[in-house]
């Protein structure tokens, strides 16, 4: 019992200690503490009805209150998660620093995310404008769109399914799309690296959207045209037709335009869960991705909870 209290009364003045320097708390979570402060409420809402649903499923073999305990608060669990996401130490090290095994940050983290996920969670662009969102500028009417690659561990099945030809690494890959003011609008599902950019396009949510609004896209994204008139790439140079000064100045506007999404990237891979080799589970993949992004919007302010 003395180290369960021990370890709340580690933790708690680990909290109040950062609270006082935004900066390195920041820095550990990647998260300002005043907008830690607005989601954590939040998510431990979700986190207790999460539980109580689980407490009583119909196939629930143990009674409610059998088993071990389990000595976390959720914003305790928070915090590890945010530690865990952006600094990506080993479980095993972040267990030292707590006193505990790597099993129980590996729970930790898994009971913790899908409340995050439910309060973060980025709905699909073409739904929230079914739901009334209103389109009130000319910069919401365009929308940058790219693909990210992330290393993985070789898979021991499948490797070819995995293998980017791009990277000439195993992969996991992503689409996002993005506001020319930052904020994610929408994030796809997380494939093999061997599926192309285009491909991937094809079966996200962004071929739903709207005619009127223009979408920006690489070099990657050739063909577009055909399933989104409104849509502009870079103009391919050839060695018989090369590029006059016009073509090259419309390039480089649409460059200009386009940097927002990169910006994006950079800032998501700060988390450095998302950035390097990643070692967890692959299944895992897509649910600490649309986390990150959820965390990124309610950085930049685009996430705000009433």
């Amino acid at each position: 019992m003395k180290s369960n209290i021990l370890l709340t009364s580690i933790m708690s003045d680990f909290l109040f200690d950062l609270q006082f320097s935004s900066a390195s708390f920041s820095r550990i979570t990647g998260l300002a503490f005043d907008k830690f402060n607005k989601l954590a409420p939040r998510v431990e809402k979700e986190f207790w009805e999460i539980d109580y649903k689980d407490k009583n499923k119909r196939e629930r073999k143990r009674i409610v209150g059998g088993g071990k305990k389990f000595d976390f608060t959720v914003l305790e669990m928070m915090l590890i998660a945010l530690l865990y996401f952006c600094t990506y130490m080993t479980m095993e090290f972040i267990g030292f620093l707590i006193g505990k095994k790597k099993g129980t940050v590996c729970k930790i983290i898994h009971r913790i995310k899908f409340s995050l996920l439910k309060v973060l969670k980025i709905k699909p662009l073409e739904r929230q404008l079914r739901q009334g969102r209103e389109i009130d500028s000319i910069e919401s009417l365009q929308t940058l769109i790219d693909a990210t690659e992330q290393e993985i561990q070789r898979p021991s099945k499948k490797q070819k399914y995995y293998y980017s030809g791009k990277k000439k690494k195993h992969t996991i890959k992503t689409q996002i799309a993005v506001s020319t003011k930052g904020e994610i609008l929408d994030v796809s599902k997380s494939v093999n690296g061997k599926q192309h950019d285009f491909r991937l396009f094809k079966e996200s949510n962004i071929l739903k959207l709207p005619s009127k609004i223009k979408i920006y896209g690489d070099s990657g994204y050739q063909g577009i045209e055909e399933f989104h008139a409104n849509s502009q790439i870079p103009i391919k140079a050839s060695k018989k037709h090369p590029l006059s000064k016009i073509e090259k100045r419309q390039n480089h506007k649409t460059s200009k335009t386009r940097i927002r999404v990169e910006n994006v990237f950079n800032e998501m891979k700060r988390f450095r869960i998302l950035s390097g080799r990643y070692r967890n589970r692959r299944r895992n993949y897509s649910y600490f991705f649309k986390i990150i992004a959820g965390l990124v919007n309610l950085k930049n302010g685009f996430l705000k909870f009433d």
